[in-house]
């Protein structure tokens, strides 16, 4: 081990640049510094978590020779310890036995000696392994009965429906947060309808985590929940999002809405209020014959439209899963529904029907989607004349024009 040349002082270290490597495993850093005669640089920090190799590029005027030692955390004696002529570059393979000897302790450090009588100009780059916190699961269970509904993953995201008072359990298991886990909520999945000229204050109140892995009881409220999971090191964030979407009871016989929203003195009737009385408004149309006396579905040659059609209708809207708009739906490639100018939608494996309510969707449209969801051979030319008939074609509304 060679003895420090004079005393350690810092002079001028500016840093230019922090790069990230393709793929982000690894990170560049990069520094201009200048070091007097017969000194030592006051020592560099970075932080690895993980291992890999540590690659130190030295450029620069003045001495001939300059002095790079690099050490590892908590430690006095370097594992790099050389002196060399410009340019200088050096590779280091930090293994998981170093990482190890660190006792929980991820910083290493570098600095350069300027034994010369002359002012040293470097340029130095330090690229080490990147290792963002890693997020191996954020989820939510439920505390009682049956698992909750799950609608959807996307990057990050998991999202869920339960209903509101049900009580859940958070839980979490994260790695490489060396610098805190942060769990933060919103004022909800949903928003509410609000009167006119009103607005709502949300903050977003926030909780540090005393673990790497562990678990919260929640109880969801009317508006549902957002959780966002942010884990940190020296090296940047980690974030995963969990949503659980409220799901209300219609008030018609078992049919559930996912996603409505509650209306907090908006004068208007509220959302599972109006998909209550369509559903009733359909009921009573179905049970006036409206389907049974329709001759025009004839066309189509299939006795199960005027036959058996209506049954299956009504008996599938006594446990109907009702959307009223496409922000959570469980097929993700249909969550633009409603901003193309679609009314409606209901998916090939028909767990659901979602009508465009925000939009001005209405009975006309949830009959459209009834008659998707429950006829095998549903067609775009069967479900217009089964609903446009049975709300007035073509009194009071235009007939479809297609034939088959």
């Amino acid at each position: 081990m060679r003895k420090a040349i004079g005393v350690t002082v810092f002079l001028s270290i500016l840093i230019l640049v922090v790069g990230i490597a393709a793929a982000q495993t690894e990170q560049t850093n990069e520094y201009e510094v200048s070091i007097e005669p017969h000194r030592l640089s006051t020592r560099t920090d970075f932080w690895i978590y993980t291992e890999g190799t540590i690659e130190l590029t030295l450029q620069w005027t003045g001495p001939r020779n300059l002095r790079l030692l690099l050490y590892g955390p908590g430690q006095e004696d370097a594992y790099l310890d050389v002196i060399e002529t410009s340019p200088m570059t050096k590779s280091f393979a930090v293994t998981s036995e170093m990482l190890a000897r660190g006792q929980g302790r991820w910083k290493w450090q570098f600095q350069v000696g300027n034994a010369s009588s002359v002012v040293a100009q470097l340029n130095i780059s330090v690229t080490y392994p990147k290792s963002l916190p890693v997020i191996n699961y954020s989820r939510a269970e439920a505390r009682h009965g049956d698992a909750l509904p799950f609608l959807g993953q996307e990057a990050g995201i998991l999202e869920y429906a339960a209903f509101p008072t049900q009580e859940f359990t958070l839980n979490w298991s994260v790695d490489l947060a060396m610098s805190g886990i942060t769990l933060e909520w919103s004022c909800g999945a949903v928003s509410p309808e609000l009167a006119s000229g009103v607005t709502r204050d949300c903050p977003n109140p926030s909780t540090a985590l005393t673990s790497g892995r562990g678990s919260r009881q929640e109880t969801l409220g009317e508006l549902g929940q957002v959780y966002t999971l942010i884990a940190k090191n020296k090296h940047g964030s980690s974030e995963a999002r969990v949503i659980v979407v409220p799901q209300v009871w219609i008030g018609y016989n078992m049919a559930v809405c996912v996603g409505c929203s509650p209306c907090q003195d908006c004068g208007r009737t509220p959302e599972i209020e109006r998909l209550a009385a369509i559903l009733r408004e359909i009921e009573g149309k179905l049970n006036d014959g409206c389907i049974r006396s329709n001759s025009e579905l004839d066309r189509f040659g299939d006795p199960y439209l005027r036959d058996g059609l209506t049954a299956d209708i009504l008996n599938a809207m006594y446990y109907l899963v009702v959307y009223p708009d496409d922000d959570f739906l469980p097929d993700l490639g249909a969550r633009t529904k409603c901003d193309v100018g679609v009314y409606g939608y209901t998916p090939g494996n028909k767990e659901y029907v979602m009508i465009c309510l925000r939009k001005g969707a209405d009975g006309l449209t949830l009959l459209h989607e009834l008659e998707h969801y429950v006829d095998p051979n549903t067609t775009e030319c069967r479900a217009p004349w089964v609903a446009q008939w049975c709300y007035g074609c073509p009194a009071t509304i235009p007939c479809p024009t297609c034939s088959d």
